[in-house]
């Protein structure tokens, strides 16, 4: 069945979203006066509790083949995992604000949360056609369960946690001269250059694995895995490595500098737009603010923007003074056209009436023409395509902020593929030891390595040598996160397992969409509603016996029934 439902998914996303919305059916209750089902539940994420289990029913009577059938059902006596549906609700009104009344369900479609499920959704063109089927139940369902049941987010926690280390480390080290470091804190030092390193290790060590997990789990070839995944590790890491190799040269210092300002930078722009924006709340607003950044008409104004300034600083270079270069036009020429900036308008212009900056060669021509395509340039500029770009922008973030809370979890379906493909334990390990102890004994063996390090750097000094070491442990309890229940190798994790959605009861897929939007849909389904009507009018009026049933109740259809009926025509 799910291959079957994959083939829909490449093909036809709209399609596959509408199937699994069929199979989304509430379950079967076993002892409903003494276990039903949860009416009221604390959602903390204000719209869903997930969770992917085997539970099915042991006999369907009505069905000839078990096989072919088996329905998830819930059963009584409770099973463990119930409890995670029927929270304790609190006692205290104020206390309520995350209190629901709730509907559950299930997705009747055995492992769904299939790799290639994501991985296909991931991948489908953002601010398309497609991007609708992110407001269906099943599939925010099918995100959620794998942001949380997965436990990704503890994943995704410490990779925020360590670039933020890493950013620290790479401020701490920008702020002081590394002689001086090296000279006054020589153990702080050697851990932080061991440090950098490792975390280059660990980001190059993923690549050759997350290609074979593409390749095994996704069917990707490895060409797509360097496209989509590799390519941006590899601009965001490899800075790295002129950082190490220049650490410590005193002739290289100022370049070594050049090199943390810009590794600095890509941790920032990390940590804001790859990391952030996989968080609730302001992950939208990343989003929306990054995809009104790239909209088209927006894209040919900045085209628009450049060859108007590039043209202004050919016309300024001709002008300009002889002991001036074409860089000190271009850099005052962008404070006077972006900003107004007085001394970034005299010292290019005629506007310097004291001639102490500009002296146009004492020619009035060329004074008075300076001060015209200045004019000229700044009112064009500042005036005329910053305000307009300023108003486009807003237009478009104001469309694009309904949209992103559809496209935030298109980027949490990327980003599960993007942890779920990192080096894990073999299946065969779990298996032997169950993943319980396999986590016990991987966070062991990370603490014991890093304790080890702490050890061997204050005694060798050798941070090069010793980085394995903290490589080891951040790939470790990267591992250790990834295991759980569901892991491969677990117990029970060959058995069919079905996902179960605990969902406030007032859920509503356009709720995404703005006013208007909203209003409009609601309009289209009363028009779908009454078309509806009419074709069952039509065929009871063309069919005057079929009336007499309908009319003979006291539904909308049956009023029009009976006054089209007694009607004079």
């Amino acid at each position: 069945a799910i291959e079957t439902f994959l083939d829909v998914l490449k093909v036809s996303p709209v399609a596959a979203a509408d199937v699994l919305e069929v199979l989304t059916v509430k379950p079967q209750v076993q002892g409903l006066a003494k276990h039903p089902l949860p009416r009221h539940a604390v959602l903390e994420n204000r719209t869903m509790i997930c969770t992917f289990r085997p539970d099915v029913s042991d006999t369907q009577p009505e069905v000839i083949d078990q096989t072919e059938w088996i329905r998830p059902v819930w059963s009584y006596p409770a099973a463990d995992w119930h409890a995670a549906f029927k929270t304790d609700l609190p006692l205290d009104p104020l206390a309520q604000e995350r209190v629901y009344s709730v509907e559950t369900c299930v997705v009747h479609m055995p492992e769904i949360l299939d790799m290639r499920v994501p991985h296909i959704l991931g991948k489908l063109w953002t601010n398309s056609r497609y991007t609708e089927i992110f407001s269906r139940l099943p599939i925010q369902a099918i995100i959620e369960c794998l942001w949380t049941c997965r436990r990704l987010y503890r994943l995704h926690r410490m990779s925020m946690l360590i670039e933020l280390t890493l950013l620290f480390v790479l401020i701490f080290v920008g702020a002081f001269h590394v002689d001086v470091l090296a000279e006054n804190w020589p153990y702080a030092h050697n851990l932080i250059k061991s440090f950098v390193l490792a975390r280059m290790l660990v980001e190059l060590w993923r690549l050759p694995f997350g290609a074979r997990m593409m390749s095994r789990h996704v069917g990707e070839t490895h060409w797509h895995f360097i496209k989509h995944f590799a390519f941006a590790s590899l601009a965001l890491t490899l800075p790295l490595l002129p950082l190490l190799m220049l650490w410590g040269i005193e002739d290289m210092l100022d370049v070594w500098k050049v090199l943390v300002a810009v590794n600095i930078f890509l941790r920032c722009f990390k940590l804001l737009f790859v990391l952030l924006r996989s968080e609730t709340g302001i992950g939208t607003t990343i989003i929306a603010v990054l995809n009104s950044g790239v909209a088209p008409q927006l894209q040919h104004m900045a085209v628009i923007l450049v060859v108007v300034v590039m043209g202004f600083w050919a016309i300024f270079v001709a002008l300009k003074d002889d002991d001036k270069s074409a860089q000190y036009v271009f850099l005052y020429l962008y404070l006077a056209l972006f900003f107004g900036e007085g001394d970034g308008i005299e010292n290019i212009s005629g506007f310097d009436t004291d001639g102490e900056n500009y002296n146009g060669h004492g020619s009035i021509w060329l004074k008075q023409a300076s001060i015209v395509f200045m004019l000229i340039g700044s009112f064009y500029s500042m005036v005329c395509l910053l305000n307009l770009i300023i108003a486009m922008y807003s237009n478009y973030y104001e469309e694009q902020q309904p949209v992103a809370r559809l496209l935030f979890h298109q980027v949490r379906a990327k980003d599960s593929i993007r942890y779920l493909i990192r080096p894990s334990l073999p299946a065969g390990i779990v298996r032997r030891l169950g993943w319980k102890c396999c986590r016990r004994l991987m966070c062991t063996l990370a603490a014991f390595l890093f304790l080890s390090w702490l050890g061997l750097m204050y005694a060798l000094e050798a941070p090069c040598s010793l980085a394995v070491l903290p490589a080891l442990v951040m790939s470790l309890i990267e591992a250790a996160l990834l295991l759980s229940q569901w892991s491969d190798g677990a117990e029970g994790a060959d058995k069919p397992h079905y996902l179960w959605i605990c969902y406030r009861s007032d859920f509503d897929e356009v709720h995404w969409r703005g006013g208007d939007q909203k209003r409009i849909a609601s309009l289209q389904k009363n028009i779908d509603d009454l078309s509806q009507q009419v074709s069952v009018l039509t065929e009871l009026l063309q069919n005057g016996s079929s009336i007499s049933p309908m009319c003979a109740s006291g539904s909308r259809p049956a009023r029009m029934a009976r006054a089209f009926s007694m009607s004079p025509d």
